[in-house]
């Protein structure tokens, strides 16, 4: 192999390589962005029920 082949197939895998790492830090900044949106509809849903889960929760230990 000469020099020359070399080199470019070292370019063609760093070009690549740097494609996936794009393509990586993409993908997490869009779970990321899913994982918040989870979170507030989770919040959202449970929320108006946290007061009943700690009056249960005294109820269950006796204390009420």
């Amino acid at each position: 192999m000469s020099f020359a082949s070399v080199k470019g197939k070292l370019e063609q895998y760093r070009a690549f390589m740097s494609y996936r790492y794009l393509a990586y830090t993409f993908e997490l900044k869009q779970l990321l962005l899913q994982l918040k949106s989870f979170g507030l509809i989770f919040l959202v849903v449970l929320g108006s029920s946290i007061l009943g889960l700690v009056l249960l929760l005294f109820l269950g230990l006796g204390k009420l």
